[in-house]
């Protein structure tokens, strides 16, 4: 006994444009993502590519209309792009000589998981909290 074969259910034109409403909206940001990656990070060849992935690089010219991997909020400004590839671990980024000059300016570099960060924030709030409230100092 054999069955007939599956055919496409009839969309009305409305339910095409949804369809496709949908489709732009949650998947061409994801492919043109995809594509910008590829551009920056995996073409070596291309005249967009920026650096490999996990590695931080620094673009020493001003973005102007020839660069058309992606649009630029300024023209004026040079950027700095990293494609970090989190699939195997973590990414660590240190910056040795700015930390140096925080620790120099008093400041308390941490690192470490979004959980130990919290947990220092919690520490600084706990630490900071008399102090702000006798000072009757507010956010607004």
């Amino acid at each position: 006994m054999t069955s007939a074969p599956a055919t496409a259910q009839e969309l009305t034109p409305d339910e095409a444009r949804a369809i496709a409403k949908e489709a732009t909206i949650y998947g061409f940001p994801l492919v043109d993502s995809y594509r910008v990656q590829y551009s920056y990070f995996v073409d070596r060849g291309g005249r967009e590519f920026k650096g490999p992935w996990n590695i931080l690089s620094n673009v020493a010219r001003v973005f102007t209309p020839a660069d058309t991997a992606i649009q630029t909020p300024n023209s004026d400004t040079p950027y700095s792009a990293l494609g970090a590839d989190l699939r195997a671990e973590p990414l660590v980024i240190s910056v040795p000589a700015i930390e140096k000059q925080l620790i120099r300016e008093g400041a308390d570099p941490v690192g470490g998981t979004s959980e130990e960060f919290g947990q220092f924030v919690q520490r600084e709030y706990e630490k900071w909290k008399l102090i702000v409230i006798e000072a009757g100092a507010r956010a607004d």
